[in-house]
């Protein structure tokens, strides 16, 4: 995306052509979790896609949530108790995601969830995860009030 600056000069106007988003970090993010509640569930798998500037990188982990997952949740989102079993803890990939997800702009479909499950998660590692947020869910409903629906499907 580019942006443009005008500045006036004794022959006319120059346009001048300027980065707009260049320098900035998002990162887009997606959590699979045991439940819907941040401080009792628990992560159970981690995408993040990082892009801007000349960082374009992708990383996933299904992560044991160290619980069982109830059968709605496996039923909603696929995974299984088997799937997680012998898989990293949060412990083993919270600094790689910390890496990751640490001065970016936080893009999430109903960020609110996601970041209320990464502030709690590290939190718990004595980190205090405050992101910028781009909530497509918000966008979408501002961009199109009049669907019924604002959902991913």
């Amino acid at each position: 995306m580019l942006g443009f600056s005008i500045s006036r000069k004794s022959t006319g106007i120059h346009f001048a052509e300027r980065p707009v988003l260049g320098n900035l970090r998002f990162a887009l993010v997606d959590l699979e979790t045991t439940g819907g509640q941040a401080k009792q569930d628990h992560i159970m798998e981690a995408a993040v896609r990082v892009v801007g500037g000349d960082v374009d990188l992708e990383w996933q982990s299904l992560i044991d949530p160290l619980c069982s997952v109830p059968s709605f949740i496996q039923g909603l989102t696929g995974i299984s108790n088997s799937m997680l079993r012998g898989k990293p803890r949060f412990s083993d990939v919270q600094e790689t995601l910390w890496s990751y997800l640490d001065g970016a702009i936080l893009v999430a479909h109903n960020a609110r969830f996601d970041t209320g499950f990464l502030r709690a998660n590290f939190a718990r590692y004595g980190r205090d995860y405050q992101p910028r947020v781009l909530c497509t869910l918000k966008l979408a409903r501002t961009l199109y009030p009049d669907w019924p629906k604002h959902g991913l499907e």
